[in-house]
């Protein structure tokens, strides 16, 4: 919703300008306020690694929702502008359980590669392992596909810890 927002305002005040001006402005208001959200990863902080077709693959920075409500989007990219990305969403429910969950039709995982391939699925799932004052902690695997190429990643033995959203925090 953030992201609409100041989208729409960076097209209103963009009115007059070549498209391509426009979309130069347009780009760097939203990164200039997306930015602030982008977090490096550190072994002792926020952290997601995992195998992707059995090669290591770890974050280098995550972006953290500033304001999530009753799901938080665990996203995870490898390398620059034109690298890779690990996308899902956790429920608060099964935090709060320290459960796990299945991915599916209506709560599927996400991928990107350095080739900018899209690949989604709802094969597999992931596991709440750890909550503490500040962190969550947790496991996940999955399956997802390239519908237009039909290519597949397999993602095993992945682990992510993520700042615990103050939201979620109990009084």
């Amino acid at each position: 919703m953030l992201l609409v927002s100041f989208c729409l305002v960076g097209l209103h005040s963009c009115q007059g300008q070549s498209d391509r001006k426009q979309g130069e402005v347009l780009k760097g208001k939203t990164d200039a306020v997306m930015d602030t959200y982008h977090k490096p990863t550190a072994k002792n902080g926020l952290y997601l690694e995992a195998k992707v077709d059995g090669a290591k693959w770890i974050a280098d920075w995550m972006f953290v929702d500033p304001d999530p409500d009753k799901t938080f989007n665990v996203n995870a990219h490898k390398g620059g502008e034109g690298g890779s990305v690990i996308s899902f969403y956790i429920s608060s429910k099964i935090v709060n359980e320290k459960g796990s969950k299945n991915f599916s039709e209506m709560n599927p995982v996400q991928m990107v590669d350095e080739k900018h391939n899209m690949f989604e699925g709802n094969e597999g799932g992931y596991q709440i392992t750890n909550v503490t004052d500040n962190w969550i902690e947790g496991n996940f695997h999955f399956t997802v596909k390239d519908e237009k190429t039909g290519q597949t990643r397999q993602v095993t033995e992945g682990f992510f810890r993520v700042s615990i959203p103050n939201k979620w925090k109990k009084p």
